[in-house]
């Protein structure tokens, strides 16, 4: 039979079709083919997720008004862009904290799991903290290789400062709005501290303090964790096992 035009519509709401009619000609029978360089032609909306598998209808139509009816498939690639890790270049004593009164470069890893590549990769760096203000805002990561990729912004660092009354150990969060080629973007967050935490009290207790309970069975002591019914003062029993450090499973508890 011999197939003059092909009809190509397709309907999802990542896909939209930018030529969906093509002309194949005359195609002699005995399995022979047509092909066309520049063919059909569709748009993927940027938010389509990675993986994703938008289906295609096909229908052929002939000379004599025959009508074949097809489908196929194809599959999404794009990025998927991660916060990985921060490095603090702080300018002042350089301990690599950005501590109260000090500011300090930004080094920002990110990664791409995704199958697609992550090209021209760029972020913005906010933030709506009142001890902590941002002098460079931008950062440039360039390819993250898709599946496993990781860049940072080395050269093109982010900028921040701490005012000198920000108590040390100050808890606050960055947003990271990322972009790249294609109408790709994420927009990240990660956790950041300002100063080092500050210890109000240390103690020992590898060995007997000499602490008096409450009366009882079980006075202060140190030795094997059993755990039992007893309570902890928050409603939870004795502890069972010994979570420090130390190997030897022993703990130092009242009944």
């Amino acid at each position: 039979k011999v197939r003059d035009w092909d009809y190509y519509p397709t309907y999802d709401q990542y896909i939209t079709m930018i030529d969906n009619t093509e002309a194949y000609g005359s195609i002699p029978g005995g399995d022979a083919t047509s092909f066309i360089s520049d063919g059909f032609s569709f748009e993927v909306s940027a938010d389509a997720p990675d993986g994703y598998t938008a289906p295609f209808s096909l229908e052929i139509t002939g000379t004599n008004r025959d009508l074949w009816t097809g489908g196929f498939s194809v599959q999404v690639h794009r990025p998927v862009v991660e916060f990985l890790t921060v490095t603090v270049n702080d300018i002042g004593n350089g301990d690599g904290v950005l501590d109260p009164g000090e500011s300090a470069d930004l080094i920002v890893s990110l990664s791409n799991s995704g199958t697609g590549q992550a090209t021209n990769t760029s972020a913005i760096l906010t933030e709506s903290d009142s001890y902590v203000s941002i002098s460079d805002n931008s950062g440039t990561f360039g390819l993250l290789e898709e599946i496993s990729g990781v860049a940072s912004n080395t050269t093109d660092v982010f900028t921040v400062s701490a005012l000198g009354s920000c108590t040390p150990g100050h808890e606050m969060v960055f947003n990271l709005s990322v972009t790249a080629d294609n109408g790709y973007n994420a927009n990240l967050t990660f956790d950041f501290i300002v100063g080092d935490r500050m210890a109000f009290y240390v103690d020992d207790f590898s060995y007997d303090r000499g602490w008096a309970g409450l009366g009882g069975n079980a006075e202060w002591t140190i030795g094997p964790a059993s755990g039992g019914s007893g309570a902890d003062g928050s409603g939870g029993a004795d502890p069972l096992y010994d979570h420090s450090p130390s190997e030897d499973n022993g703990v130092l508890g009242n009944d």
